[in-house]
């Protein structure tokens, strides 16, 4: 076995025992190298003997994290409106967890993946057919920080408590905020119902956590979506990250947009969604995103 860029004998050990269990004891590792994408989790390419390739996650102490990755994985890819990495194999072995995922080749966009990518994106919010409500099947993370994704049925509610109330009492413990800021937030809190009201009632599958560094473009000029934090949300939802940091190209929302129409409203809901993402910043990296998030707070209170 070739190692390049290190990594403890422990983790690839769990690895080769995790390969050899879900694809057989003849498949052994030939080259492990350590690749970018893992910002909580090490992240590397794997190649087995037979030139197979596959993305594995490791992380020691963050168990939680990989299980509840490997499940929005395949609730993304079991709706068969774009593409995401199949899950080979997920385990735990005291404090170090293991994720192996399918190896998807990227490659440059051009000028066709964006407006593949929007409509793509509208094709995977349409899919739902049968949850009526919000949430999902499990609570996951969004960054390092938990998401709770308990069932509810109306999507204002949801967020209100879910994200927004979530996030602020986070701040508020971390004494990253005062209570006269907090209360900033309840006052925002209170006109949700109306802020959010919205004629597409059906809950979406998101993504949820769809920024430039959570998709890239296979060979053949596909989108590649990955690192979830999935949950049944209004569709909208999505954008509020997708427009936050950049990286979307205008012809992405155009392409999204001929398939689910945007409305008057759509850009206030959008900036409301931004306040989640914006939170979840503040708590993750620190008071700079205050300012920001002061921004919308004033324009919709």
């Amino acid at each position: 076995m070739t190692v390049v860029g290190g990594s403890q004998g422990d983790s690839l050990d769990l690895i080769q025992s995790i390969i050899q269990s879900h694809l057989g004891a003849e498949r052994s590792i030939g080259v492990i190298k350590r690749v970018s994408g893992g910002c909580i989790a090490e992240a590397f390419q794997l190649t087995l003997d037979d030139k197979t390739n596959f993305f594995v996650k490791v992380s020691k102490g963050q168990g939680d994290g990989l299980r509840a990755e490997a499940s929005g994985l395949e609730a993304l890819r079991s709706t068969n409106t774009i593409a995401v990495p199949a899950v080979v194999a997920q385990q735990t072995d005291d404090s170090t967890s293991v994720l192996v995922l399918e190896w998807i080749q990227s490659s440059s966009p051009q000028t066709e993946f964006w407006p593949r990518f929007g409509h793509q994106l509208a094709r995977l919010h349409l899919a739902n057919d049968s949850i009526n409500q919000f949430g999902f099947s499990q609570n996951n993370f969004i960054g390092a920080t938990d998401q709770v994704n308990h069932w509810t049925n109306h999507w204002p509610e949801f967020f209100a408590e879910f994200r927004l109330a979530f996030q602020g009492d986070l701040a508020l413990k971390q004494g990253l905020i005062e209570t006269a800021q907090r209360k900033e937030l309840d006052h925002l809190i209170e006109k949700l119902p109306g802020l959010l009201a919205s004629d597409r009632k059906l809950p979406a599958l998101l993504h949820g956590d769809l920024w430039s560094g959570n998709f890239f473009c296979d060979a053949n000029q596909n989108p590649v979506i990955f690192d979830p934090a999935v949950y049944f949300g209004h569709h909208e939802c999505e954008f509020g990250i997708t427009t936050l940091f950049g990286g979307f190209d205008s012809s992405f929302y155009e392409a999204y947009h001929d398939v689910i129409p945007r409305d008057d409203a759509t850009s206030q809901r959008v900036e409301i969604y931004q306040l989640y993402h914006l939170l979840n910043h503040l708590n993750l990296f620190g008071r700079s995103y205050w300012s920001a998030c002061q921004t919308i707070l004033s324009k919709h209170t």
